[in-house]
């Protein structure tokens, strides 16, 4: 299958922890598809495929208790200056690609590119007020794409704006092939990743990589390899770098019931932070069907 053609890709892995996103990252292959610009910068390591806001978390944890109208101005300008940096640093990966006529491939967690007023919108208070980085004007399409309404707009509460995540996108799911146009994510299941290998190589012929270089099969990595990892990201990947494949039992969200879960949770972390736990998770269900609706499948068109 080949990869669409047309101007160069921005491919944007926006992911939350523990929902397989190494495994995709895996899967894809990106050292070794065509047209795709290595990693630069200051990022932890190239092995990551992003993570530019990563410096963004110290302070992140610090401040998370807090509201963000409780801060003090020193606390917002400090933030405002960690996410400016990490942005210019994504900037600057892709005018850098752009220049070498490659594309882009980076895998972040949403979490750390959130503005600080983001709980507003956890309370019904929409707001765009201080929330996008510093963006050049040629990257936000100011003044083009007028069909994108002020309340989508308001909905994404990341420090970079629609245009500059979604603009660049090569197949929209109206089949507008070969366009450059705004559209809606692609939403990919981590049981899918696991279950169903066609819908990553779906993926990659909708965003421009090539199917045929993702890989299911690989060398688990040597006690060597596994060191000159940090203890945290060793924690994080044990499974992957133990593996020579996909891992399918346990892995998934077949048969797991909730409740079950919560007396699990109860044991290890209390009966307080158990129910808490429970209630969040109870509280996120329906955006996690609405979203599971609206996945990326085997079947789709």
């Amino acid at each position: 299958m080949t990869p669409a053609r047309g101007a160069n890709k921005r491919v944007f892995l926006l992911t939350h922890p523990r929902t397989a996103s190494n495994l995709v990252i895996r899967i894809l292959n990106l050292e070794n598809q065509p047209g795709v610009c290595g990693l630069g910068g200051n990022t932890e390591s190239s092995d990551n495929n992003g993570y530019f806001f990563l410096p963004t978390m110290p302070r992140r944890l610090e401040l998370a208790d807090r509201r963000s109208e409780d801060l003090a101005e020193e606390e917002h300008a400090d933030m405002k200056r960690c996410l400016e940096a990490c942005t210019a640093e994504v900037v600057r990966h892709v005018e850098s690609a752009e220049a070498e006529g490659k594309s882009i491939c980076v895998k972040e967690h949403l979490m750390r590119m959130l503005s600080p007023t983001a709980k507003a919108l956890v309370k019904g208070r929409v707001t765009t007020e201080g929330r996008n980085a510093n963006i050049p004007q040629q990257e936000t399409g100011e003044g083009q794409n007028k069909s994108l309404t002020k309340e989508r707009e308001a909905q994404n509460q990341t420090v970079l704006p629609d245009v500059f995540l979604l603009s660049r996108k090569v197949r929209s799911r109206s089949g507008n092939d070969g366009q450059s146009t705004l559209s809606w994510p692609i939403i990919l299941d981590a049981d899918d990743v696991i279950l169903h290998p066609s819908v990553i190589r779906r993926y990659c012929g909708i965003v421009g990589l090539d199917p045929d270089k993702c890989q299911f099969k690989w060398e688990s990595a040597t006690a060597e390899e596994q060191q000159r990892l940090n203890a945290f990201e060793r924690r994080m990947k044990s499974s992957l770098l133990s593996s020579t494949g996909l891992i399918k039992e346990g892995k998934t969200a077949i048969g797991l019931d909730i409740e079950h879960e919560a007396q699990k949770w109860k044991a290890e972390f209390g009966e307080e932070e158990a129910k808490k736990l429970l209630s969040r998770v109870k509280d996120a269900m329906p955006d996690y069907e609405l979203l599971r609706e609206r996945r990326l499948s085997e079947g789709d068109g």
